[in-house]
């Protein structure tokens, strides 16, 4: 196992900043997963770290020996594509086998090897077969074999999901991330959808315009973003203006701006530091809704729509100052009528406090 450092990393694409002042530190053994949308600089940090781009500024270390200048092949990294990147006119087997050929191991080592990864990926029955003739599912597990039987220091993935269904999106996650725990290997996958980062990993970074916004733990993250943007992107939230009444020892008071006389508690808030006065967002998460009347930390929508989600009820409604509100209920709610009006609550150690400035 091998840690990965990252130590203010930049790329520029002449006027175009790709990554600016990226620091993050990986430890050995650790799942890390690089969330954000397209151009936010989560590919180009991979590709620094795997030695197919070149920081401008900054350095990159692997188990603290500094590999900025070192080419691709001697970083000792395994690499895992979108695309699958197989070879057609070889088989699985000779496929698996060929970084291990292009290192000059002994035929009987490469063929232990090339079992033991097939294995891995539970594929042995396939060693014959050619690209063709697999599935998506299984050339991506194909892929990952390749990666790993090498024996690599850091494994990296470029969002390998992104081109599988659903449901094999799904069955490849708990694979990847059951090959990762058996080898205990450093990893770093890419992704832009939140569901993959927070079922697969031991730290997420989201990030926007080639900066870091936030990095923490899946539940962390979900539960206490540190702005807007993290609060939008990893998973559904609901937003309400409002102005610190009351602040002290992690209970705070909001007036809502657009509900006037609507006080909300907020209490467990992470550690931004909020006075009387201050102009601030509070979220709540759909799941945390409730279509119950309350004396705080209740707000009056109107019904618009259900939408059935096999195990709930996805509910949007529109509120006072006509920003979209959703919850969810229990696929046995009893739904409102169209255009009924009706109270949303929640508690208070479900809402989240954030700084009303960040876009």
């Amino acid at each position: 196992m091998a840690g990965v450092k990252l130590q203010n990393i930049e790329k520029r694409y002449g006027d175009f900043t790709a990554v600016r002042d990226v620091s993050l530190h990986i430890a050995p053994g650790e799942f890390v997963t690089f969330l954000g949308a397209s151009g936010s600089g989560k590919t180009t940090c991979l590709r620094m770290i795997a030695g197919f781009i070149k920081p401008d500024l900054g350095k990159v270390l692997i188990d603290e020996e500094d590999v900025t200048q070192v080419p691709p092949h001697k970083r000792n990294t395994g690499m895992v594509f979108q695309q699958y990147a197989l070879f057609p006119h070889m088989t699985v087997a000779q496929n698996v086998a060929f970084g291990l050929k292009v290192r000059r191991l002994p035929r009987a080592e490469v063929h232990k090897r090339t079992q033991q990864a097939l294995a891995l990926v539970r594929l042995e029955q396939f060693a014959d077969r050619y690209p063709t003739q697999l599935s998506g599912g299984q050339k991506q597990r194909v892929a990952l074999a390749r990666a790993v039987v090498i024996g690599p220091r850091v494994l990296l993935l470029d969002e390998p999901l992104a081109a599988l269904d659903l449901k094999l999106r799904e069955e490849l996650q708990g694979e990847i991330k059951r090959v990762q725990q058996t080898l205990g290997i450093t990893t770093v996958f890419v992704t832009h959808d939140q569901g993959e980062a927070l079922s697969m990993s031991d730290r997420v970074v989201v990030m926007r315009d080639g900066s870091i916004l936030q990095v923490d733990t899946p539940a962390r993250l979900y539960r206490h973003p540190n702005c807007r943007y993290v609060a939008n992107f990893v998973g559904r939230t609901n937003l309400l203006d409002g102005i610190v009444q009351e602040a002290g020892d992690g209970h705070f008071v909001v007036n809502l701006s657009d509900h006037p006389g609507r006080l909300v508690d907020v209490r467990g808030a992470q550690a931004t530091s909020f006075k009387r006065g201050d102009k601030c967002l509070v979220a709540f998460r759909p799941e945390d809704g409730r279509l119950q009347d309350a004396d705080r930390n209740c707000i009056s929508a109107r019904f618009d729509k259900a939408t059935y989600m096999g195990s709930e009820w996805m509910v949007n409604l529109t509120g006072a100052d006509q920003r979209l509100i959703s919850i969810t209920l229990p696929r046995s709610a009893t739904i409102p009528d169209a255009n009924a009006e009706v109270a949303i609550s929640w508690l208070p150690e479900q809402a989240i406090l954030l700084p009303h400035e960040d876009a």
